[in-house]
């Protein structure tokens, strides 16, 4: 028999996908509802099998699926599954289709995968995470409907990770399997579908069996808490009945009691109601004469009013006279370097200017004389100034104790 790549799934997927996000069937399930097949030379397809003689070729489907194929593989980097027309192929010819998933060694964590007819490619190229595990079973279904539809999913998920649609579409009837160079895998296939969903129940159903168990014993725990809870509480009802029965003494003495510091109680909130109204007109009087005395603080107190006039004055007669002395200093400054540069020019010429440099000279013992002067009036202002402002807050705090003394005695007499 003439062998050629016809239709081919390089398959690696992740680990998880494997273990819990496909079938749950495991290997000694696939021996017993599945046939085996066991490939070992690298994409060598020696062995085509007819798939009419398949047992479940359909599955559970609808009338639009042609074919619906689940299958299992275990093995290393890369497999091949090869659907034909025929059971011989030529590489050249484009008479069927090429699915590949390629895998480039163990230690690549992704797998590429691409859809051809022939030898012409038809998808682009999709790249996905995983491997390919010998010792875990892969599930795969491979489906293709009237419509043209052809897709190949992983068992148990929703999306298919190749899917092509072709309008004129080849009758698939062989299948053929493989795997990468001199690689082992082996191979499940015409398995009954009922597996999946079987195992699923018996999972199910031990774990609702295992939750049954321990809510049972659950259950009993409670019963026996609750059987002694209630003889414990029968017990303490009945001696509270009888202490109920000779406390009734007591119970009415409390009673009274209780109702007299209720009454205590209202009268207390009422007495303070009072007091909290009474605090308030106070307060408020107490600041009406607060406002009315500083008002007539503010209009009446002449001679404070008198000594902050005399203070400002005098403070603006004291800056005035700083700045006239800075001027003075400022033009002595001047003078001063102009006497210099004329003396030294005078010395350089001749004696003839001893009138000019006495003019000069008596300029500058005028200025000194007057600069002399402006000082000592700034010393007495300033004196002046420390006496008048030492005047100004001992008769500021002998009218604030004043207004104090006056405020006190007034709020004393509305109190009274």
């Amino acid at each position: 028999m003439k062998t050629s790549l016809i239709f081919a799934f390089i398959i690696g997927v992740i680990p998880q996908v494997i273990s819990t996000k496909g079938s749950n069937v495991t290997e000694a399930d696939a021996e017993i509802n599945c046939k085996k097949y066991i490939s070992k030379i690298a994409r060598t397809y020696d062995n085509f099998l007819e798939i009419d003689s398949f047992r479940f070729k359909r599955g559970y489907t609808d009338n639009d699926t042609l074919l619906n194929l689940n299958l299992f593989v275990a093995g290393e980097i890369s497999v091949f599954i090869i659907l034909s027309p025929t059971d011989t192929v030529n590489n050249s010819s484009t008479n069927h289709y090429i699915i590949a998933l390629v895998q480039q060694s163990k230690h690549d964590r992704y797998i590429s995968a691409f859809i051809r007819r022939g030898y012409r490619q038809m998808k682009s190229t999709y790249i996905i995470e995983g491997v390919l595990s010998p010792d875990a079973l892969l599930p795969i279904t491979i489906k293709i409907t009237s419509s043209g539809l052809i897709s190949v999913t992983i068992t148990g998920q929703s999306s298919p990770f190749i899917d092509l649609k072709q309008d004129n579409l080849l009758p698939m009837k062989y299948i053929s399997f493989s795997s990468w160079n001199n690689v082992t895998a082996k191979w499940y296939y015409d398995c009954d579908s009922h597996t999946d969903e079987i195992r699923s129940w018996q999972i199910k159903l031990n774990s609702t069996e295992n939750m049954l168990t321990s809510s049972r014993n659950k259950t009993d725990e409670l019963m026996k808490e609750l059987s002694e809870m209630k003889s414990t509480y029968e017990a303490r009802l009945a001696e509270q009945i009888n202490k109920t029965i000779q406390s009734d003494e007591e119970i009415s003495s409390w009673r009274s009691k209780l109702r007299s510091t209720e009454n205590e109680l209202t009268s207390s909130r009422n007495k303070t109601d009072e007091l909290m109204k009474e605090l308030s007109v106070v307060k408020s009087t107490y600041e009406a004469l607060l406002a009315e005395q500083v008002n007539k603080t503010i209009q009446m107190d002449e001679e404070i009013r008198s000594w902050q006039i005399k203070l400002n004055s005098t403070e603006n007669e004291l800056t005035s006279s700083r700045n006239k002395t800075d001027e003075l200093m400022k033009e002595l400054s001047e003078m001063k370097s102009t006497y210099e540069a004329r003396l030294a020019e005078q010395i350089n010429k001749t004696i003839q200017s001893d009138e000019e440099i006495s003019s000069w000279r008596s300029k500058l013992r005028s200025t000194e004389n007057e600069l002399t002067s402006s000082r000592n009036k700034t010393d007495e202002l300033m004196k002046e100034l420390s006496e008048m402002k030492s005047t100004y807050e001992a008769r500021l705090a002998e009218q604030i104790n004043k207004f104090a003394a006056g405020k006190s005695s007034s709020v004393r007499q509305k109190m009274n």
